[in-house]
């Protein structure tokens, strides 16, 4: 792959630890946002039946054709994955900024001796707090820390995943 010019990464694994340093949760930030469009390829190729399924060594010989078939019916009946607007490069530029970045907030964590091997999820009156919380916009999140509707979309169930209970209205 890398004699095709092509820079094989692959995103990091716990092997036994409870969390990823920072520089590996950015480095799998950074590998999902373009994983992602190579996963609704493959998506979209393994809708035909036959790409599917395990296939049988024997077909091995003229697999390379009947993907490239695949593949150009799909390219002439369905509309792109994903087509680049004025934002792209953009993004790309602040991620790459980003993602060399200092977590100050671990900093502060592990100077104040609050980063703990467990935690525990708890209801709070937001009455108490609403005052010091930010309030931002969807396009203020999406923009400035997500960089995209991804990690949006995962939030609430992962808060259901860590809170006592699912109703967090």
């Amino acid at each position: 792959m890398e004699s095709l010019g092509l820079n094989v990464v692959l995103p990091p694994f716990l092997n036994g630890r409870r969390q990823f340093t920072t520089t590996e949760v950015n480095q799998s930030k950074y590998v999902t946002k373009v994983r992602w469009v190579v996963e609704a390829v493959n998506s979209r190729i393994k809708q035909f039946k036959y790409l599917a399924n395990t296939i049988p060594n024997s077909a091995l010989p003229h697999l390379e054709h009947d993907v490239s078939i695949v593949c150009a019916i799909i390219n002439r009946y369905r509309p792109p994955i994903n087509t680049s607007n004025a934002e792209d490069v953009a993004i790309a530029e602040k991620m790459i900024l980003l993602r060399s970045r200092k977590n100050n907030f671990e900093k502060f964590l592990q100077r104040n001796n609050l980063k703990k091997s467990s935690s525990k999820w708890h209801a709070i009156n937001h009455i108490d707090i609403i005052d010091e919380f930010p309030i931002l916009s969807e396009d203020e999140i999406v923009s400035n820390i997500t960089l995209g509707t991804f990690q949006l979309k995962r939030a609430r169930s992962y808060a259901e995943e860590n809170a006592s209970t699912t109703d967090l209205t």
